[in-house]
């Protein structure tokens, strides 16, 4: 039998061995009577089944990822998809940004490049030029990454006034990148300026569209909980 509080190898020094079969159960939650686990968490039962509980613990973790990475990708995907005949209002840049705000920046740039990617190569009006396609692609990643470095600035304040303000911010950067693409695909460089006001109309109703959508659904999105290690 191992003896409380006894380390052993290879499982992190927090779980403690409770009883002749070596269950490992979280420190902060011993269990009232024998056999039994008060509120385990998702290491206590991991490591509660599998013998080998760092290796398991580590795939469950992996797949777990994947799984909700994959999720925010079809959805802003077919959100995408829902509002394509209608011009510069869309949810993509939404799903992106609140995937980085839940699950964290370096998963928020991957979920915001691979669901545009997709977007844009299925996308059912055309493929646009390969400077446009990797503008669209990296804004979007870039959108995803932002989102989980705002959580803690977005929590201060009124919630929607603040993401509002960064739907609009994210919105007029994604824009400017994109045009800016264009006009460098077509040899406008020059005339960068003319191009950008030509579309500003556009521009305009895609910021003003993203900062009501941001400050409306926002709120409520920054309310769900994100899933922890």
């Amino acid at each position: 039998m191992l003896a409380t509080g006894e380390k052993i190898p290879g499982r992190p020094a927090r779980f403690i061995a409770e009883s002749q079969e070596t269950c490992l159960y979280p420190a902060k939650h011993k269990p009232s009577r024998e056999g039994d686990v008060t509120n385990p968490n998702f290491e206590g039962w991991v490591f509660l089944i599998f013998p080998q509980g760092k290796f398991f613990y580590g795939v469950l973790i992996l797949v777990r990822d994947l799984v909700l990475c994959a999720t925010f990708v079809a959805l802003a995907v077919a959100l995408g998809f829902a509002l394509v005949h209608m011009p510069n209002v869309e949810l993509v840049t939404l799903v992106a940004f609140m995937s980085g705000y839940l699950l964290g920046a370096s998963r928020g740039f991957l979920i915001g490049f691979i669901s545009m990617a997709f977007f844009t190569i299925l996308n059912p009006l055309g493929i646009p030029v390969v400077p446009v396609v990797a503008a669209q692609v990296g804004g979007m990643a870039v959108i995803g990454f932002v989102g989980g470095l705002t959580k803690r600035w977005s929590k201060k304040g009124p919630a929607w006034i603040k993401l509002g303000f960064l739907g609009l911010a994210c919105t007029f950067f994604y824009d400017l990148t994109t045009n800016a693409a264009m006009a460098v695909s077509f040899g406008l460089i020059s005339k960068l300026f003319a191009v950008l006001a030509a579309g500003l109309a556009f521009s305009v109703l895609h910021m003003v569209s993203n900062l009501l959508i941001f400050a409306a659904a926002g709120p409520f999105l920054i309310k769900l909980k994100p899933p922890t290690r």
